[in-house]
């Protein structure tokens, strides 16, 4: 009884007490020390910007603290996208677009690529719970899948598409094999935009983001930020099946949102201006109106990779909410939507859904606490903690022992099976030695 307690005390101590603490008001996966200035913002050439979209061979390049979007969002957070106009319905294959394969996080520089994706060949699905400090529940979370051979490539080519430039590159495409797949719902906001966890209970503060990565991506920029791996692996119902069918869920989840918050920045396009006043490079209307055209045309097409059956119940909400529809939160809504599937590729039954909060909420008690007095928010304390207390899975760090309760996870000894992974020892291509050069 005193450890359930705890359990759910915890998280109004974070919430109350907490908020004298400068980690609670500041993302604890990425302190500035000693930022003194803002960046400088530059909107992103429309022109280069379509050229990328309207080829899949094509890579594209964003200065991660400068460039944006038409209303300010920062460029190299753009979703993941599905491209059903060029993916291969005979072979199940999904064509996704806007992937996090490089760059230079050290430099500021993030690369988006397409890949090419087979869901049937999808071997092993993990949950990755990211600790960022204080409390073990405060933590991100990562959805990893690994494919097969042959599951899954990246289309690139020698030279890329520069946010700022348009490239007349004409070098012959080229392919190399994509082993794992990284998917992570965040706050969308401006570049040099510190999330706040307080601040984000207003759903009008940042917007939701289904973010794409090679796993040694967003391993490397995790490992960038002290921050450490704790691995699960999922055993869904149908075994390689539902892995499948949970891939197609999630991207068709984050395609949703995103398009539909694309469409309403574009049309905020064609003033070069962003958020902060700093005008960028002046695109027009004309110029913008590609880039809306390129989008649209990713959807044109008769058949659906990700299959019309994996089409969720209930349209994706845009705008992030740190307690309803946050990194955990969309990533177990993804889960409970699969499940919810009536396909079961063994024919054995689903097991039920695990209980959440509805996404489509947005409580009043609960926006206002995103600017209040340290006042307000002890007032509110004993709301908080019957929301807690009724929405456990709300916190991510609590979501892997939902899983395991209910069948989910992988068991060892009979416990959950975890892998820690972290750069001061194994990673998950080998230990950090047998991969630097020393």
């Amino acid at each position: 009884m005193n450890m359930i307690k705890l359990e759910i005390l915890l998280p109004v101590l974070i919430l109350v007490v907490g908020f004298g603490g400068p980690w609670l008001f500041r993302t604890l996966s990425a302190r500035r020390q000693g930022a003194s200035t803002s960046p400088t913002l530059c909107e992103v050439d429309p022109l280069a910007l379509s050229a990328y979209l309207e080829s899949t061979d094509l890579s594209f390049e964003t200065r991660t603290c400068q460039d944006t979007l038409p209303g300010g969002l920062s460029a190299a957070m753009m979703p993941a996208l599905l491209d059903t106009r060029n993916g291969d319905p005979t072979k199940g294959q999904i064509v996704l677009r806007n992937v996090n394969v490089g760059g230079s996080p050290v430099r500021g520089i993030t690369k988006l690529s397409t890949a090419r994706l087979r869901p049937d060949l999808v071997r092993a699905v993990q949950f990755i719970r990211v600790p960022l400090g204080g409390p073990g529940a405060v933590a991100h979370a990562h959805l990893r899948f690994l494919f097969a051979p042959g599951g899954a490539e990246l289309a690139i080519r020698r030279e890329t598409v520069d946010a700022n430039r348009r490239s007349e590159d004409q070098s012959d495409d080229l392919f190399e094999p994509l082993e794992d797949l990284v998917l992570s719902w965040e706050a969308w906001r401006p570049p040099g935009v510190d999330f706040h966890m307080i601040r984000g209970l207003d759903p009008t503060t940042y917007s939701l983001s289904l973010r794409a990565y090679s796993g040694p991506q967003r391993f490397l920029e995790d490992a960038l930020g002290s921050r450490d791996w704790y691995v699960y692996t999922l055993k869904l119902p149908g075994g390689v099946a539902g892995a499948a069918d949970l891939l197609r869920v999630a991207l068709r989840l984050g395609n949703e949102a995103g398009q539909a918050r694309l469409e309403d920045l574009l049309g905020q396009a064609g003033d070069g201006n962003v958020t902060n006043g700093k005008k960028g490079n002046s695109g027009t209307a004309a110029d913008w109106s590609s880039v809306r055209q390129a989008l649209n045309a990713l959807e044109r097409t008769k058949e659906n990779p990700a299959g019309p059956d994996s089409q969720p119940r209930e349209r994706t909400p845009s705008g992030y909410q740190t307690l309803l529809r946050s990194c955990g939160s969309m990533l177990l809504y993804s889960i409970n939507q699969t499940l919810a599937e009536p396909r079961q590729a063994n024919g054995a039954g689903s097991p039920a859904r695990i209980p959440q909060a509805d996404l489509a909420e947005n409580p009043d008690w609960m926006t206002s606490l995103a600017f209040a007095s340290k006042l307000r928010v002890c007032w509110n304390a004993p709301r908080a903690l019957l929301f807690l207390k009724r929405n456990p899975t709300s916190i991510p760090g609590w979501i892997p022992g939902h899983l395991d309760r209910a069948g989910l996870l992988e068991r060892e000894g009979g416990s959950p099976r975890l892998v820690h992974y972290s750069m001061d020892h194994a990673t998950p291509w080998g230990h950090r030695d047998h991969l630097l050069v020393r």
